[in-house]
């Protein structure tokens, strides 16, 4: 996702998050901030609609409050559709199990 950087960024972070699903009808099926990875239902927009609200928005915050000037963000939002169900609980379990894999924890349910 790119500079987050302690718990009230995160938080602000996902507080952007909720905003962006209001204003863009999304169901959100899993998340991970790390800084990468958000599993998303589209409605009525594109992720990338969601996407470039939220980090339009963080970009500011970020700037402002750590006096930071340049890219926030590294390289282009990517995204792919899934197409079934097995996909995307396989999807799933590598968004949940990531934060172990980079050795930030040793229990999904104990990140963040």
């Amino acid at each position: 996702m790119g500079k987050v950087t302690n718990k009230k960024d995160y938080q602000h972070y996902m507080e952007l998050l909720q905003k962006a699903l209001q204003r863009y009808p999304t169901d959100l099926h899993a998340y991970c901030l790390m800084p990468n990875h958000l599993i998303l239902g589209t409605i009525h927009h594109t992720p990338t609609d969601l996407i470039h609200y939220i980090h339009s928005v963080y970009v500011h915050y970020f700037n402002q409050r750590y006096d930071y000037v340049g890219h926030l963000f590294k390289g282009k939002f990517y995204s792919k559709q899934i197409r079934n169900n097995m996909q995307i609980l396989d999807t799933s379990a590598y968004i949940h199990l990531n934060p172990i894999k980079a050795n930030y924890t040793k229990l999904p349910e104990d990140y963040l």
